[in-house]
Order: C-alpha cells, then sequence, then structure tokens
C-alpha cells in the first residue's frame, strides 16, 4: 500500500533538490525543470514502474550535462546506487565487456532502485560513417537494458563451469582425505577473493561480498546447484526500477559548435540558432550511428541544451565574481567592492559562445584571480582595510582604490588585444564587405540583422549573421545568393576590381551550394529532375553546370545594379560601422530609412517567408 504522506516528502524532497540545481546552474532553469518532471514517478513510486525510465540529455561539451547528473544524484542521496559508464563498441582498455558485468562488479545488478549515466554516448556507433554496421561485441546487452530492463546474470555454460570447478575441487578434497600418505588438507576451505566476482555475478544482491566471504566452498556449492536445480538462476535480473539516463554531443544536430572559436556571435543570436532543435533532429542525427530499432530504445524523452543568453552569461559573471570576492573577503580580512566594468571585461574576453561556460571560469579564475591576488597583496602590505575593484578602459589596468591611496596592475585581455592590432585599413575593407550583406539583406527580405561587426576577434575575416530562419523559396534563394554576392561587389565598387579581397571566397561558396541546390533539387529552375542520385538513375552533374554558372552571372549583375543604385546608403553605413565596430538592428534601420529603405526587426527565431495564409482569400477572409 502506498503511503501519501511518504510520497508527499519524497515529492518535496524532489522539489526542493530542483530548486537548489537552479541555483547552481543560473542558465537551464528549462532544462531541470524537465528532468525533474520526466522521473518524478520513478522516484517517487518505483514500484510501479514496468520499464526503465529513459531521459536523454543533449548538448555541446560543456554545457553541464554531466554535472547537473552527478548533483542530481549526490542532492537524492544516491551515492551509493549510482554508476556513470562510458560506452566503447572498440577500447579494449576497460576489462569489463558488458553491461551485467559492470553492475556486478559495483554490486548494482539487482531490482532495486539505481540511477545510470551512459555519458559521451556519440562515441558508441552501431553504424559507420559509411552507414555500414560496425563489427562489434562488447556491450551488447546495453539494447536488453533499454529494451525492458532484464539483463540474464550470466550465461548457462559459464555458470556450469562454475560448478564444475567446485565439484572438482571438492573430490580433489576428498581424494586426499583417503590417502593416508597425503598431507593433512583443510577440506573446509573459504572462498578466494578472485572468485567473489564470478559469484557476484550470478548471485547478484541476494548476497552481500561479506556473506560470500563467510561460506566455505561447499556451501557455496551447494547453493549453487540448489539454484540451478531451481533454474532462477538462469532468469534474468528486472531493472525496470533504474533511471536510465543518456548523455551526448551530436555534432550532426549542433553543427554550429564549429563555430567554437568565435568570440563576435552574439550569445543571443546563438541562443535562437540552437534553441530550435528539437527531437526529430536528434532522431535523424542518431540514425547516423545506430540501426532504427536501436533507435526506438531511446524513448521520445529527449532533452536539448540551448545555447545561453546574454542575460545568463551576465548572471554567470556576476555570480562567480560575487564568489570570488567573497572568498578573497574571508582570506584576507579585506572589506572589498567591485564596479561594473570587472564583468564587462570578463564577458568580452570569456564568453565564447559556442564553446559554453568553460571559457567564462578560465578568465576569471586565471585572470582576474591574478591580477586581484597581485594588488590585495600590495593593499595588505600597505595595511589597507578596504578597497574597491575596478579596470581602467583608457590605460588598461585593474584598479584598487581605497580613500587615498591607488594600485594598478596592468592587463589586456586576449581578445581585446587582437581586436586592437587591427589596422585602419583592414577595418575600412571589412566595412564595406560587410555594410553590402546589410543593404542586401535589408532589399531582400525587408528585415535587418541583428548583428554587424568590423572589429572582430580572427584576423582576416569579418562577420556578418543572417540569424533569422527562412521558407525557401525560388525568389528568396536567389535573393540569398544576391545578399552572399554583395560582400565582394561592393568591394570591386568602392575599392576597383584590383584591390577586392580574398574574403569573399566562402560567399561564393555559399552561393554555388544555393544555386546548385536551385537547379538540381528543388526544382526552382528550368530543369526538373533530381541530379547527383548515386543509385541505378544517376544523372551527369557536369550537365547543369553551365546553367549555374549563368545564373550566378545574372545574379552578380542584378546586384552590382542594386549597389550602384543605393550607393549613397552603402557609403553611409560604411561610415556607421567603421567608427562604431558594432551596429546592432536599430541603428542599421535608422540609417537604411534614411534612404527610403523601410524594414522591419524580428526575432531572431522568426520564420521569414511568403504570407501564404493571407495569400489564401478563401481561408484567410472566412
Amino acid at each position: 500500500m502506498i503511503s501519501l504522506s511518504l510520497l508527499d516528502a519524497k515529492l518535496d524532497h524532489l522539489m526542493r533538490v530542483a530548486e537548489d540545481l537552479k541555483q547552481h546552474f543560473v542558465w537551464i532553469d528549462e532544462i531541470i525543470d524537465a528532468l525533474v518532471l520526466h522521473i518524478q514517478v520513478w522516484w517517487c513510486m518505483p514500484q510501479i514502474l514496468t520499464r526503465p525510465v529513459i531521459v536523454n540529455l543533449w548538448g555541446m561539451t560543456g554545457v553541464g550535462k554531466t554535472d547537473l547528473v552527478r548533483r542530481l544524484v549526490s542532492w537524492l542521496g544516491m551515492q551509493e546506487r549510482f554508476l556513470e559508464i562510458e560506452l566503447s563498441a572498440t577500447d579494449e582498455t576497460n576489462r569489463q565487456r558488458s553491461i551485467v558485468r559492470l553492475l556486478s562488479a559495483n554490486a548494482l545488478n539487482d531490482s532495486q532502485p539505481k540511477i545510470l549515466l551512459f555519458d559521451e554516448i556519440q562515441r558508441f556507433r552501431t553504424i559507420d560513417q559509411d552507414m555500414k554496421e560496425v563489427e562489434w561485441s562488447r556491450f551488447t546487452d546495453f539494447w536488453e537494458l533499454l529494451s525492458d530492463g532484464k539483463l540474464a546474470r550470466k550465461d548457462k555454460k559459464d555458470i556450469d563451469h562454475l560448478i564444475t570447478s567446485y565439484l572438482l575441487k571438492k573430490k580433489q578434497a576428498m581424494r586426499r582425505a583417503s590417502n593416508p600418505e597425503a598431507q593433512s588438507t583443510d577440506t573446509d576451505d573459504y572462498v578466494w577473493v578472485w572468485d567473489i566476482d564470478a559469484l557476484k555475478d550470478i548471485l547478484g544482491s541476494a548476497y552481500s561480498t561479506n556473506q560470500l566471504m563467510d561460506m566455505t566452498e561447499h556451501e557455496i556449492l551447494d547453493l549453487l546447484m540448489t539454484l540451478r536445480a531451481k533454474k532462477t538462476i538462469f532468469e534474468p535480473v528486472d531493472h525496470s526500477q533504474t533511471l536510465i539516463i543518456i548523455s551526448g554531443n551530436l555534432d550532426e544536430v549542433y553543427s554550429i559548435a564549429r563555430q567554437g572559436h568565435n568570440a563576435d556571435i552574439d550569445a543571443d543570436i546563438f541562443h535562437a540558432q540552437t534553441k530550435n532543435i528539437s527531437f526529430v533532429q536528434i532522431k535523424q542525427a542518431l540514425h547516423q550511428r545506430f540501426r532504427p530499432e536501436q533507435i526506438a530504445r531511446f524513448g521520445n524523452i529527449h532533452l536539448i541544451y540551448p545555447g545561453l543568453r546574454r542575460c545568463d552569461y551576465e548572471r554567470l559573471i556576476q555570480k562567480e565574481l560575487t564568489r570570488l570576492m567573497q572568498r578573497l573577503e574571508k582570506e584576507t580580512g579585506l572589506t572589498i567592492r567591485r564596479e561594473k566594468v570587472l564583468e564587462q571585461v570578463v564577458y568580452r574576453n570569456g564568453v565564447f559562445p559556442a564553446q559554453w561556460v568553460r571559457p567564462v571560469f578560465s578568465t576569471i579564475y586565471d585572470v582576474v584571480w591574478r591580477a586581484l591576488a597581485w594588488l590585495l597583496f600590495q593593499a595588505l602590505r600597505e595595511g589597507w582595510s578596504s578597497l574597491i575593484c575596478s579596470y581602467d578602459e583608457v590605460s588598461q589596468e585593474f584598479v584598487a582604490q581605497s580613500e587615498d591611496n591607488e594600485l594598478r596592475y596592468p592587463f589586456v585581455g586576449a581578445i581585446d588585444r587582437i581586436k586592437s592590432d587591427i589596422s585602419p585599413d583592414q577595418r575600412a575593407c571589412v566595412s564595406v564587405h560587410e555594410s553590402g550583406h546589410v543593404l542586401l539583406y535589408a532589399l531582400v527580405t525587408w528585415c535587418v540583422p541583428l548583428q554587424t561587426t568590423s572589429i572582430v576577434s580572427q584576423k582576416n575575416i569579418g562577420w556578418f549573421v543572417i540569424p533569422h530562419r527562412f521558407t525557401m523559396t525560388r525568389s528568396l534563394l536567389r535573393g540569398i545568393v544576391r545578399v552572399y554576392l554583395a560582400g565582394w561587389l561592393s568591394e570591386t565598387l568602392l575599392f576597383g576590381p584590383d584591390h577586392q579581397s580574398a574574403w569573399w571566397a566562402d560567399d561564393l561558396r555559399q552561393c554555388t551550394e544555393l544555386l546548385a541546390s536551385c537547379v538540381r533539387q528543388w526544382w526552382f529552375d528550368d530543369v526538373v529532375a533530381f541530379f547527383g542520385l548515386k543509385w541505378a538513375a544517376k544523372l551527369s552533374l557536369e550537365s547543369t553546370d553551365n546553367r549555374i554558372h549563368s545564373l550566378m552571372m545574372s545574379e552578380r549583375d542584378h546586384t552590382r545594379d542594386l549597389l550602384l543604385q543605393y550607393r549613397p546608403c552603402l557609403e553611409a553605413l560604411t561610415t556607421l560601422l567603421y567608427d562604431q565596430g558594432t551596429v546592432d538592428a536599430l541603428a542599421l534601420q535608422t540609417v537604411l530609412g534614411q534612404f527610403d529603405i523601410q524594414t522591419r526587426i524580428v526575432a531572431e527565431d522568426e520564420i521569414i517567408g511568403p504570407p501564404y495564409y493571407e495569400m489564401l482569400p478563401f481561408l484567410s477572409n472566412r
């Protein structure tokens, strides 16, 4: 009978754990809420479950997936009933080759509630990159566990082998006892330590290690014979009360993680690009690693980490600096205050949106800690009792001030140093290139990009963001091609053809890919066929190359005409971008409006496309 008071107590405890997790992880409240929701039944009433609860956590490296699970385990008090497993089909460094052996070795091969974390699941695959099955023999029972939670303890031949070995020892002992010339032998030997693991594999949690060590070999043999006769020894262990958490990073889904080196993309834009990942995309990515029937066993509970927003990073930095200051106050006895500028320095030099929080922590503890430690040491030597910590942006120094004194520590952030090294010529070239993109983006979509910058942390490259999602149509595809071409053509227009930079090569590649899709896949051209098939009806790729080239030349001419028509606007955008370095959407909209280009500012994740609903009056006018 289920006790309502016990249920209430367990649920209250789980809710407190959720709040504690939210205090520690300041950026994943939705993930924590969803995780707690999905494990409520397992935590409160595990006895009613008939299958394991399977929760999948997906996110880029460094998002805190493993840390979240470990802290959940700790705060639930489940440390002794927790096992962290990293699967591999080829790694032979781990002597264990099955889930059963791992569970038995950790005294967890039983029917009681437990938590299993299968981490870095992307390293485990049954299909290679050519979609061929991988030959492997390790951890094959992983799929049995995910299926219905039933795991066999041991193969019959292994049990028979163990019984046979004990029978042989018994007969040898009897022969020695019947031979008067043989040395006296104790026939009541106890089990050796190295036999305990094999027995635990078979007996599971029915007998503890201490119990087995207190039993003689004869008693073990009698026990095995009895269990074998009853056949209960062959029955699988029911793990239906187990919480299984699968964690990993699927590069196919988080392709934006390839921008991990980029410190210039706005965190809010990165967040918008990642929060639209759905569990359907996760399943598609899994199809590149596992067979369909195996993917089904992962279930449908997929919690997907989006990128952090700017406000999340700001809260994190504020929290960590506060923690750092409190620790320094405790150790030094000084009263320490800080100014907001410290948080801004950390953000500029420590936030790489595609790398999550690790670079932020590194910047705080490797840079800020080092500077403040030196300043505090000097303050203590001079007998200060309190101080204010700040940063001088002009002289690029950390500053500690008391009522009448001041200490300085020179420091230039790594990203700040790179940006300060950009020459006026390079900045001018990038400003022209990116302004061309912005102008055509506005003319094609009647929207403005949410971020454009000419001062970047990557040498020899500008940064232009197209953050919105598109309903790809014939006209919009051709328009986006013009957007990509506009950077190169703007340089040609303002600098002359002999002075255009080589930065446009990637733009040209993307234009070619779009136009190739236009001709070969999407039927957006006169040719109606799917080119590039790898099976029987393969068509020639070369037969469409001339058409793609012709379309490219046409779009180039159209783009050049638009840039000539709006050259004064292009020059105004260039001036704005050169002067400010980074320009937001509102400032861009203002400049465009001065040249009668009316645009709108839309959210990062809004889908831009034709108003299909309004185009059907028999629907919209009802």
